[in-house]
């Protein structure tokens, strides 16, 4: 079970890390 948080916590860090700079890119361009 330990792996398995494990994995969902690096795949969910890994989104955020992914996905930040281009939300954060959309919210600048619509300001």
């Amino acid at each position: 079970m330990r792996k398995v948080c494990a994995a969902i916590l690096s795949a969910a860090i890994c989104l955020a890390v992914s996905g930040a700079p281009a939300w954060a890119s959309e919210h600048q361009s619509t300001l």
